[in-house]
């Protein structure tokens, strides 16, 4: 068995609610696998709701098959990551370009966006 690649989604539904969602992706399409409603004021839902999620679709995938997550930055948290390279599943988690990171060897901290050359 191939490469399984799961999209991760939070989308606002409504006054405050969000969908959370995993999709299977599939010849240019997206099919959902999980999802859940979260309340949430505003901004993004939490770890803890996330992982619950993402803990379930990982329970249905069978042991051994590789696994490549793609995600907003709803789902970038340090837990998440911690959670998702626990598991060995590669991901690619988009992040806001004004966030903070010190890269191995640099003694500094910087903003992401500043490692980015241009697009793509």
């Amino acid at each position: 068995m191939g490469e399984i690649r799961l999209i991760a989604d939070g989308t606002r539904v409504g006054f405050k609610h969000r969908l959370l969602m995993v999709a299977i992706a599939y010849r240019r399409r997206a099919i959902p696998i999980a999802w859940t409603w979260v309340k949430s004021s505003k901004g993004h839902s939490s770890a803890y709701k996330q992982l619950a999620l993402l803990a379930y679709v990982q329970r249905l995938i069978p042991s051994g098959v590789p696994v490549l997550l793609v995600g907003d930055s709803e789902f970038g948290s340090v837990a998440v990551i911690r959670q998702l390279e626990f598991w060995g599943w590669r991901y690619v988690l988009r992040q806001r370009a004004d966030h903070l990171v010190k890269l191995e060897g640099e003694s500094c901290q910087r903003h992401l966006g500043d490692s980015i050359s241009g697009p793509g």
